[in-house]
């Protein structure tokens, strides 16, 4: 099915994470997004400059949830987070980040199975200093004290993160909220440890 709403952006985007979680990325052809969008092969490349850019931009959209360009670290909720308890914003950053990665598992499964190609293997390693810089930028904004940001950052990182979230929700067929909840769990439990 052609997609005929939203700008050409929105529509190639769209087309495009359909088509990489259909056929992997190696099974997709910039022609294939371009027809899924509706628009010519030349505005593809316009628009997302490749087929690694096209999975870049599908990336984006799926951690972030939509088309809007406003990273994650710059969201409302983010901001929040400085007039909450510790314990509230560990739940809140906990949540968001489960639900973030939620969306984005499937993504980065494509990433990572097609990460032999040399432009998808760099874009994997940019996803993957993103994520820690993301990490360390929450736990700083939630940690109790500066002793313990390191740590949690690297517990984030780890734990709600899509590599976990594949091990447990998708193999082992936990439910999303009780991922959450048992990540959650343990990082307080962390925290208080420390």
């Amino acid at each position: 099915m052609t997609a005929v709403d939203g700008s050409p952006r929105e529509r190639i985007v769209t087309a495009a994470h359909g088509l990489f979680l259909a056929g992997g990325y190696l099974g997709t052809t910039m022609g294939e997004i371009a027809t899924e969008a509706g628009v010519s092969l030349l505005e593809v490349f316009d628009v997302v400059g490749s087929k690694a850019g096209a999975l870049a931009a599908v990336v984006d959209e799926a951690v972030v949830g939509d088309a809007e360009p406003v990273a994650l670290l710059d969201r409302a909720w983010v901001a929040g987070l400085g007039s909450m308890s510790t314990e509230e914003a560990l739940r809140s950053v906990v949540a968001n980040l489960a639900e973030a990665t939620e969306r984005a598992s499937p993504v980065h499964e494509v990433v990572a199975s097609a990460a032999s190609d040399p432009e998808v293997g760099a874009l994997l390693s940019v996803l993957h200093a993103q994520r820690v810089e993301t990490c360390a930028r929450l736990a700083e904004l939630v940690a109790p004290s500066p002793t313990v940001v390191d740590l949690l950052a690297d517990q984030l990182y780890a734990v709600v993160g899509p590599e976990c979230f594949h091990l447990l929700v998708v193999r082992r067929g936990w439910s999303r909220r009780r991922w959450e909840r048992w990540a959650e769990q343990g990082l307080t439990a962390a925290l208080a440890a420390t």
